[in-house]
């Protein structure tokens, strides 16, 4: 308190899961922000975020509560990667067989190299030959005590890496991943990346309790993983990508930004327009399945992706339709402007719509 006293810190994070309820009580002079992925616990702060990944239908906001993976802070190569893969888009898009390249990702602490070589035990079976397994250990030191242990036993269609300033650029370029849970799994998704995850502490699995689509993520117990039996594993790793939105339209990667929009609130809000484009695929179809929309709407059905890509591409081609997104200085989009023309009546007709996350802040 003396510390922030002296340089005059107004604001402060809490990121911790030794965090005690009454801490943020003490702080009640501060303006709080408290990230948790405990559905149990409620530290009563001024933004209370909890990242875990649930479906939408788990994602209730309450007054200053806020759910689910689009607050997950991921790095912003992510963002661009996954910019560039939508924009990129094809209903068609499959992985090749040939290519198929497995991240192999566990996390870097003490215990992870036993880890790793009971999962390079299993994957050292010829039955996997046909996939390249990529290792990442996280640091040289550990790569080392690996390759020590494994000496003449490593095989020719496996890399080993230590230290990596950027995990995403291996993970972009895989086609499935084996993993710790945590914030790896909004990464993965993020990237539209079919993958197991394995448990490997009691908050992970709190972080991913109500998630229950196994076809994006199959999530498994580490001691359950270790015995799997591996003909099921390897067609679990030969899945086809097949259509990869519904996984990418878990975690859009504008988490950090929205917590700084959440934060902030109008503070220092910039608003600007820019034209909306085929990346932004996604982002209207979150905006028209909302829960809220689909109640308000003549249709309370959900759209399918396959009807909203057609309308979407549609729209966009006609030129005299006019698609805005609505975004702030840290380029987040916040809603959307559209201006249907109709030639039956010579008019436009104007639709405005704002992120479930930001209305009643009067920006529409």
């Amino acid at each position: 308190k003396v510390i922030l006293k002296k340089q005059k810190i107004s604001q402060i994070v809490f990121d911790t899961y030794q965090l005690k309820k009454e801490i943020v009580s003490e702080f009640k002079n501060y303006y709080t922000i408290c990230f948790n992925d405990f559905f149990n616990k409620n530290f009563n702060a001024d933004i209370n975020i909890n990242p875990s990944l649930v479906s939408e239908k788990y994602q209730k906001f309450k007054k200053n509560f806020y759910v689910g993976s689009q607050f997950s802070c991921i790095d912003d190569d992510y963002l661009k990667y996954r910019t560039f893969i939508l924009n990129k888009f094809d209903k068609k898009y499959k992985t090749k067989k040939k290519d198929k390249k497995v991240l192999i990702y566990i996390g870097t602490f003490s215990s992870s190299t036993n880890i790793y070589l009971k999962i390079f035990t299993i994957l050292s079976d010829n039955k996997f030959n046909k996939f390249q397994f990529i290792f990442v250990l996280g640091s040289n030191k550990l790569k080392n005590n690996f390759l020590q242990k494994i000496k003449s036993k490593k095989k020719t269609n496996m890399k080993f890496y230590g230290y990596v300033k950027k995990l995403s650029k291996i993970l972009r370029n895989c086609n499935f991943a084996i993993t710790g849970s945590g914030l790896i799994n909004h990464e993965k998704l993020s990237l539209g990346i079919p993958s197991i995850s394995i448990i490997l502490a009691a908050n992970q699995m709190h972080s991913v309790k109500f998630f229950k689509e196994k076809n994006f993520i199959r999530i498994f117990e580490l001691k359950k993983f270790l015995k799997i039996n591996k003909t099921k594993l390897f067609k679990i790793i030969d899945q086809q990508k097949g259509y990869f939105y519904q996984r990418m339209e878990l975690s859009d990667a504008l988490g950090s930004r929205r917590v700084y929009r959440l934060i902030n609130n109008k503070k220092d809000l910039n608003l600007t327009f820019r034209k909306a484009n085929l990346g932004d695929i996604l982002l209207y179809y979150k905006w028209a399945n909302n829960h809220l929309v689909r109640k308000n709407s003549l249709t309370k059905k959900n759209i399918s992706f396959e009807t909203h890509q057609k309308w979407f591409k549609k729209k966009l081609s006609q030129k005299m339709n006019l698609l805005f997104v609505c975004v702030d200085e840290n380029n987040l989009p916040l809603g959307q402007i559209r201006y249907d023309y109709s030639r039956t009546d010579n008019r436009y007709h104007i639709d405005i719509s704002v992120d479930e996350v930001f209305r009643f802040q009067g920006l529409g």
